[in-house]
């Protein structure tokens, strides 16, 4: 199963992440628009916003209230894998500590 992303403007679709080079792709490499939809390969639903919360649930010290604070920052999850420990440092709740955590989780 891969996740791919999928245009809204030109429809073309490509791989979410190149996590082999250490890229994250949030632009469509054909029209540089920013606004896609997820999909996996198979056909199923891709829910963005659920893999956000769990992921950052899954760290020690992060609770539902500051995984809204996550899924109301960061629309995708590639996003979330691009955020600097400093980015995440923004989220209300989230000291150094924790954001170290969440970079190392995603």
């Amino acid at each position: 199963m891969t996740v791919v992303a999928a245009c809204v403007d030109c429809g073309h679709e490509h791989p979410l992440a190149h996590r082999d080079r250490g890229e994250v792709t949030t632009l469509c490499p054909r029209c540089e628009s920013p606004r896609y939809h997820t999909r996996l390969t198979n056909g199923g639903v891709f829910d963005e916003t659920q893999l956000i919360r769990d992921t950052v649930t899954a760290v020690d010290g992060v609770g539902g209230a500051t995984a809204e604070h996550f899924t109301a920052r960061y629309d995708a999850y590639a996003e979330l894998e691009a955020a600097s420990v400093d980015e995440l440092c923004e989220i209300p709740n989230v000291g150094p500590t924790t954001a170290e955590r969440i970079a190392s989780a995603v």
